[in-house]
């Protein structure tokens, strides 16, 4: 399955990677988030927030891309005035690049891990 990783804002190094992924190497992770309250009677107010998008982090490994795409990749990550936007299946997510790292592999192809933390769900273009 397709996923991407585009900026928000128009980059001279490149805006977008496109890039297949193995769903046996893509691992989503978020936290729960519960907050315990206690009263002055001695009752204890529990409240569960749920999985919070900010606490989300997504690590990616196996993935092949081509030289060019990977140097776009490691500008984007370098570069941490813009916003990007990571979108696969049918959720897309603003994100800081938080590493991505590559290995040669076939020819001119680099085999790469990318982890991604989860800023916020980025707002569905179709219902706004």
């Amino acid at each position: 399955m397709f996923a991407s990783i585009s900026s928000i804002e128009s980059r001279s190094e490149g805006n977008a990677v496109t890039f297949d992924i193995d769903e046996m190497n893509y691992f989503p992770e978020s936290n729960r988030v519960i907050s315990k309250k206690n009263t002055l009677d001695g009752t204890t107010h529990v409240t569960d927030w749920g999985f919070p998008q900010g606490n989300r982090t997504i690590y990616m490994r196996d993935i092949v891309l081509s030289r060019a795409d990977y140097d776009t990749l490691i500008a984007m990550k370098e570069d941490e005035g813009y916003e990007f936007v990571f979108t696969y299946k049918t959720k897309t997510y603003k994100v800081i690049i938080n590493s991505a790292q590559g290995l040669p592999a076939l020819g001119v192809k680099m085999r790469t891990s990318i982890v991604l933390a989860v800023v916020e769900n980025y707002p569905d273009m179709e219902t706004s």
